[in-house]
């Protein structure tokens, strides 16, 4: 979570495996708020990133008396500006998300858990489990992945609160168009292999299964049905 004051956007990564440990180093120096920080004590390799790359001292000021997890959803951010008298300037900041490829996002989970290079039901479903319980339930708006990416990015109505989401597969030409002020060479990833991830197989009705769960992600943000790294 990135929230600027100066440049009035606050950045999100309530979902997981769409380059958050990238992109929260790259705009970390861009935080600046005096009451929220981050707390990276659950994953202290990120803080290490963030330290070695980025800003890290702008999650350190001692007015910084909040300290939530990096997934926290836009749902529980307005609630929380709302309490300190800051419910204007959540409604009045830009508001941003990076998303992926269903396909893709499934991959990436398997392949930093180890579960495969064929994902079958099994390997979806422990995909979904390690999500939602062990790295998304941070107790303050759970994120079910079951229901898709949009879905995390909406109020309780159904109403979306996101301004702009950022696809991952072009991240450094959809920051530069929106975040004209960032250097995206200094964009840096971690942790991912893309030609394993585009090498993994899935079986077909597993790929038509996400395609039927999740049609509202491929709609929305505008994916092929086609780019599933090959059925089995």
């Amino acid at each position: 979570m990135i929230i600027s004051n100066k440049h009035q956007f606050i950045y999100f990564f309530s979902i997981g495996n769409t380059a958050t440990r990238s992109m929260q180093t790259l705009m970390s120096e861009f935080h600046d708020d005096p009451d929220i920080s981050v707390n990276f004590s659950a994953i202290p390799e990120i803080e290490k990133y963030v330290n070695d790359f980025g800003v890290l001292q702008n999650y350190k000021k001692p007015s910084q008396k909040i300290f939530l997890e990096r997934e926290v959803t836009p749902r529980y951010l307005k609630g929380l500006f709302t309490n300190l008298g800051r419910g204007e300037d959540f409604e009045k900041y830009k508001k941003y998300a990076t998303v992926r490829h269903p396909f893709q996002l499934i991959a990436s989970i398997a392949r930093s858990n180890h579960l495969g290079y064929i994902i079958d039901w099994r390997h979806f479903g422990e995909c979904l489990r390690i999500v939602e319980h062990q790295w998304r339930a941070h107790g303050y708006d759970p994120v079910t992945l079951s229901r898709g990416q949009y879905k995390a990015y909406l109020e309780i109505g159904g109403e979306q609160m996101i301004d702009k989401f950022l696809r991952m597969e072009k991240l450094k030409d959809d920051i530069s168009e929106t975040f004209q002020f960032i250097d995206t060479n200094k964009l840096k990833h971690f942790r991912h292999d893309y030609n394993t991830e585009y090498r993994t197989a899935w079986q077909r009705e597993v790929g038509e299964g996400i395609i039927d769960i999740w049609q509202e992600d491929f709609k929305r943000f505008n994916y092929s049905f086609s780019s599933d790294g090959g059925f089995k």
